[in-house]
């Protein structure tokens, strides 16, 4: 028999209560208290009631953590968009420019990696980003793993007028890639769905004529809202 069967459970079943049986209740006791009071890793091991508290993030106090200077890449910054895995993505991209750069940085301001568009390629609108992966949105649709930088998909976008904006959004789970495509007036703007694992379109349906506004697609759980000058849609 174990320990635990033979000074704690027997005794208890046949009604004793010896010195063994006190000792080892002393004993269960004191281990879990050790259990409730554990040490957390992220705060000098001092003692908690269990789950350990989640750690605070570090809040802007107004003193600078870094700068970083794209001409290191020979492109200017157009936009740049920070991912929640704490990393800063800058699409770089000059005015005569072949293609476009997505620059990497880290919490501290290191160059994680650098993607490249193919060339001809340009960038319209912020990154977008989620749970490992990103988008980037201009003549082709890039998909790319946001750790490594790798291409994951690539589908060009075939254009027959030219283009005052494009852009884009994920659907609320993450498995398409909504893009409003803007062209010059007079044309009618067009929503696209992409499937944001493969890259395959799935539908497309036209919006209304071009005025002034060129909005972004807001996706809901069973909606995707887009605005045409003074008209909200629900699709």
């Amino acid at each position: 028999k174990t320990c635990l069967q033979r000074f704690c459970l027997e005794p208890l079943r046949l009604g004793a209560m010896a010195f063994p049986t006190l000792l080892c209740a002393l004993v269960l006791t004191a281990g879990l208290l050790a259990i409730m009071l554990q040490g957390c890793g992220h705060d000098g091991g001092r003692p908690h009631p269990t789950p350990c508290p989640t750690p605070s993030p570090t809040l802007p106090s107004g003193t600078v953590k870094f700068e970083y200077d794209a001409d290191e890449l020979s492109e200017g910054i157009s936009r740049f968009a920070a991912g929640n895995d704490g990393n800063l993505y800058i699409v770089a991209q000059g005015a005569f420019s072949i293609g476009a750069k997505l620059v990497a940085l880290g919490p501290d301001g290191q160059l994680q990696w650098v993607f490249e568009t193919y060339w001809g390629d340009t960038v319209n609108g912020l990154p977008i980003l989620s749970k490992g992966r990103g988008f980037l949105v201009g003549s082709s649709i890039y998909s790319f793993n946001s750790s490594t930088g790798k291409l994951l998909w690539q589908t060009p976008l075939a254009f027959t007028t030219p283009l005052t904006s494009l852009s884009a959004a994920l659907s609320v789970d993450e498995s398409v890639l909504y893009v409003i495509r803007t062209p010059s007036p007079p044309e009618r703007q067009q929503l696209i769905a992409f499937d944001a694992t493969t890259g395959q379109r799935k539908w497309h349906a036209l919006m209304g004529y071009v005025g002034y506004t060129c909005s972004t697609p807001a996706a809901a759980v069973d909606a995707v809202y887009t605005q045409t000058n003074v008209t909200v849609t629900a699709w």
